[in-house]
Parts: structure tokens; C-alpha cells; sequence
């Protein structure tokens, strides 16, 4: 099995999770379908967060989760108002420490 790498992206994140912008550039016409197609079977998503400019990257079932069309234009300050108020906190307090740090969270958070 080989992987492509491009511009320094990781292929997966710290659970194992591909990254979900990283082939979505890729000219290997396999890879992406069969990689959702895997994905939707074990029902996990993954998503990115660009920090310049907050612009967010779903997989389609992050999509699912927040009820929202995969053909929907995202907006990170729209999105994070879908959150419980308590989840809100709890995202905002976690993002800025692993942003500061430059590691990762886990968070369960309710959707409202």
C-alpha cells in the first residue's frame, strides 16, 4: 500500500483518522471514493479547521451529524453556534490550548 503525501499534510490525525482535506486534491481517482465509502460503513467522520483564515474541511458525516447538506458553504462562527452553550465553552476553552500548545482535543459535545 502506498500513500502520497503532499505539502507536508499528515494522512491521518492523532486517533487514526484521515485527514479529510488530503485527498481531496490527489489525481488518484481511487482513493478518495473508497476512503469515504470506508468511512461511511464504520459511520466516522473527520474534519480540519484551517487556522488562517477558519475555514473548516467535513467529511460527509460530520455533515450528517450536524444535519447539514455536504453542498452547504461552511462557516466555523455559524457552526459553532450549533453547539449547547456548556459545549461552546468547552470547544472555544479546548481549541485555544491545543492551539497554543500545538496539540489536539477530544471533546463530546452536544449539538443543538
Amino acid at each position: 500500500m502506498s500513500m502520497l503525501i503532499q505539502q507536508g499534510q499528515v494522512p491521518f490525525n492523532s486517533w487514526g483518522i484521515p485527514s479529510p482535506g488530503l485527498y481531496e486534491s490527489q489525481s488518484h481517482g481511487l482513493v478518495k471514493p473508497l476512503l469515504q465509502r470506508a468511512m461511511a460503513l464504520a459511520k466516522v467522520g473527520a474534519w480540519s479547521c484551517n487556522l488562517a483564515d477558519s475555514s473548516l474541511s467535513w467529511t460527509s458525516a460530520v455533515y450528517d451529524l450536524f444535519g447539514l447538506s455536504p453542498n452547504m458553504l461552511l462557516d466555523r462562527r455559524q457552526t459553532v453556534e450549533m453547539y449547547a452553550e456548556h459545549s461552546r465553552d468547552a470547544l472555544e476553552r479546548l481549541r485555544a490550548r491545543a492551539i497554543a500548545v500545538g496539540g489536539t482535543f477530544t471533546l463530546d459535545a452536544q449539538i443543538t
